[in-house]
């Protein structure tokens, strides 16, 4: 038997629902099977954190977040990568939903298509589900809920104020940061404040740099909004990074999207637990 297993970067589930990142479950560990059978096994391992976790009342939206990342090798060769379309809903309970399907293997052919995932935060039971869309199961855990008002996404003026900077040791080796306003602008027909905010890293710094290396972030976000903001970082270490918005829709959500399907069988998880489906001539069986 043939078996690959490739590691689920823990990033990944944080990035999907910011608001929730502290206590979404991690896929610690994802393994592709090849069967005698010519069959495809796909199991993916998951954990569930406690909490606490901060509920943002009010602010109800939909919309659907993809995530992309550019790099350029030494050599050339321009590296371009992208999720597919995350939805995410939240009412004005606080309550959350987020559906995207599993991560691909790098090994597994395109023609296998993944099955969804699904995710709810109920905020008001006090529970947080992942739905196992292949054999109808909702996984349970339990959460403790902080219910908060959504956050502010302060800015830095400018016009009147340097950028703020952090001064360094004597010796210079600490990384040197500054923030600045970008003032506003209207992204899929969003008003939204900007701020881009600077890391420099001294030549002789603890990455061990021969020379200084910068790192910049933009960062456009609603103030008062719980909606997750558009975002770029540029890291000379791995390339340029986004995350943003599109199909954005101000209001309640349907509620159905907050409760779990009633041909769905609940099953309460203390640890972590595994999800296993089967490719058979490349379509999914169970």
């Amino acid at each position: 038997m043939k078996t690959f297993v490739f590691i689920v970067l823990v990033a990944l589930a944080i990035s999907v629902i910011p608001c929730y990142g502290q206590i979404m479950p991690s896929m610690v560990t994802s393994s592709m099977t090849v069967r005698p059978d010519g069959g495809i096994d796909i199991r993916a391992t998951y954990k569930m954190e406690p909490g606490p976790v901060p509920a943002f009342l009010g602010d109800p939206y939909s919309l659907k977040r993809v995530f992309q990342k550019n790099q350029v090798l030494a050599d050339g060769t321009d590296i371009e990568t992208q999720t597919p379309a995350v939805l995410q809903c939240k009412d004005s309970a606080g309550r959350f939903h987020a559906e995207y399907p599993f991560r691909r293997p790098y090994n597994l052919p395109r023609q296998y298509v993944l099955p969804s995932q699904i995710e709810i935060m109920d905020s008001v039971a006090g529970y947080h589900y992942i739905l196992d869309t292949v054999h109808r199961v909702a996984h349970r855990g339990i959460i403790k809920v902080i219910p908060r008002q959504p956050s502010q996404h302060p800015i830095t003026d400018t016009t009147t104020n340097p950028p703020i900077q952090t001064p360094g040791p004597a010796d210079g080796t600490r990384p040197q940061r500054s923030m600045e306003s970008l003032g506003e602008k209207v992204i899929e027909g969003l008003p939204l404040e900007g701020k881009r905010t600077t890391t420099t890293y001294p030549a002789g710094s603890s990455m061990g740099n021969d020379r200084p290396v910068t790192i910049t972030s933009e960062e456009w976000a609603a103030s008062g909004s719980a909606m997750p903001p558009f975002r770029k970082t540029s890291d000379p270490r791995s390339g340029d990074e986004t995350a943003a918005s599109f199909d954005i829709v101000r209001g309640e959500p349907d509620p159905s999207l907050f409760q779990v399907p009633a041909d769905y069988r609940i099953v309460d998880e203390p640890g972590p637990f595994a999800i296993t489906f089967t490719f058979m001539n490349g379509k999914l069986v169970h």
